[in-house]
């Protein structure tokens, strides 16, 4: 989508031989099927509804801050591409959320760094069937002038979601070698990641030495209520405590319109953002309206209850993908 402004500042620079100058030139092949044209970014628009704007992360934020919906109406028609700022020698990234609360097509991020950031895209993506599907659609509020909603109007809760983490099973260490050295003591920390006024962190109770089947018997949950649900993800990550420090042994997320109500598996990933095999945790998902209390908690499957047989269900609509039957 870009060559041709990578074509365009080759041309630009000129390389001397003798007294002669020799600019590049696009192959006309290519150049035929290239759709995107770069254009300087300008809050009004570009020249070409064909334009792409490149824009770093310190400018996208600071137009946010101070017209957010000039930078909203500008992304009905027209394309941008955010990228990390220069000074991010250490390829580390920023959080690709406020860029999509905006409306930026093309959130460019450090591949090479499996992060908070690299989750989130991993998870947002998983809408379509994970990043070989393209792209995901915008709601359609953010597609055309009818009904236009800004971030700074999502001020009422819109959708109220409860998670109790009933149990985990093979909470490991990524290195086999710590597993000999240490057993593992987890936790685990739920979070909202979206709209500012909808990010919040909550933990459960510590289960001392057991990693391989823990069970929080005091039926904990957590009850969030969420603006922007059309920018939420819920995420999850398991912490192994020591006496000094807490060590992430897994993680994973999805986006809150794509979890069903239910008993679901969280299949936990590790620090590459590749499955852990069989390590797990067993939740209950409720949502109810914002205006009704949430009933009282059920008694939820217990350890030794819990059937082994697993039951498949379709990714279209699910990124938690099995069920333990109960």
């Amino acid at each position: 989508m870009c060559i041709r402004d990578r074509v365009n500042r080759a041309s630009l620079s000129s390389r001397t031989m003798g007294n002669e100058k020799r600019k590049l030139k696009i192959n006309p092949e290519l150049d035929s099927i290239l759709a995107m044209i770069s254009d300087k970014f300008n809050t009004k628009g570009l020249k070409s509804i064909w334009g792409i704007a490149s824009v770093d992360e310190e400018k996208i934020a600071k137009i946010s801050k101070t017209n957010e919906k000039a930078l909203v109406d500008f992304h009905k028609k027209y394309f941008t591409r955010i990228y990390p700022k220069g000074t991010r020698v250490d390829s580390s990234n920023y959080s690709p959320v406020e860029p999509w609360i905006y409306g930026s097509q093309v959130v460019a991020l450090n591949f090479q760094t499996r992060d908070e950031a690299m989750l989130l895209n991993k998870a947002k993506f998983e809408e379509n069937g994970g990043v070989a599907g393209g792209y995901v659609l915008k709601p359609e509020f953010m597609l055309s002038g009818n009904d236009p909603q800004y971030p700074s109007d999502f001020s009422k809760p819109l959708k109220q979601i409860r998670v109790r983490i009933i149990s985990g099973q093979q909470l490991r260490f990524e290195k086999q070698s710590e597993d000999i050295k240490d057993i593992v003591d987890p936790y685990i920390k739920v979070s909202i990641r979206g709209l500012k006024q909808d990010e919040k962190s909550r933990e459960t109770k510590l289960i001392e030495d057991n990693g391989f089947n823990p069970v929080w018997k005091d039926q904990e949950h957590f009850d969030f209520r969420i603006c922007g649900p059309d920018f939420a993800f819920l995420k999850f990550e398991v912490f192994d405590k020591d006496r000094f420090k807490s060590t992430r042994i897994g993680w994973y997320a999805t986006p809150i319109n794509m979890i069903r109500s239910g008993y679901r598996i969280v299949p936990l990933l590790n620090s590459q953002l590749d499955p852990i095999p069989f390590s797990v945790l067993l939740v209950e998902i409720q949502f109810s309206p914002v205006e009704e209390e949430f009933p009282p908690p059920t008694t939820g499957p217990q350890s030794g209850k819990v059937s082994r047989s697993i039951t498949t269900v379709s990714y279209t609509h699910l990124t938690l993908p099995t069920i333990y039957s109960v």
